[in-house]
């Protein structure tokens, strides 16, 4: 799965986002297609919302998911041998044994992962 498949499949399976909604920025422009949070209308191109990419938009995903109140997150953060930067550990988890988790070298990557299998996303 790429970067960019993962960020799509974030939007839709987590963020519950409509990911085929075509709109034109201004009148009289091309329509392009953008993903629709559809609780408050907001519009992304996809290249703006990035989990994969941005420490933002990643802790958007773990907000979403914290936001039922069933659902708890544990971050922890491993500093390996010198020059091989942090492993970072991304669980998910609820009330009803769901237990999901990720480790990664790229906190975005352990988060958008996790947070997939946490919906159900069956990934390799």
């Amino acid at each position: 799965m790429t970067p960019q498949e993962g960020d799509k499949l974030v939007a839709e399976k987590v963020m519950g986002w409509d990911v085929n909604f075509m709109a034109a920025r201004d009148p009289g422009s091309e329509q392009r297609l953008h993903w629709k949070d559809c609780e408050n209308s907001t519009l992304y191109l996809p290249e703006q919302w990035c989990p994969s990419e941005s420490r933002e938009a990643a802790m958007d995903v773990v907000e979403k998911i914290l936001s039922d109140w069933k659902n708890e997150v544990e971050i922890h953060a491993t500093a390996c041998a010198p020059n091989d930067g942090v492993l970072w550990s991304v669980r998910f988890k609820n009330m009803e044994g769901q237990d999901e988790k990720e480790d990664d070298y790229s906190f975005e990557h352990a988060v958008v992962r996790a947070a997939l299998k946490f919906v159900g996303v069956k990934i390799k």
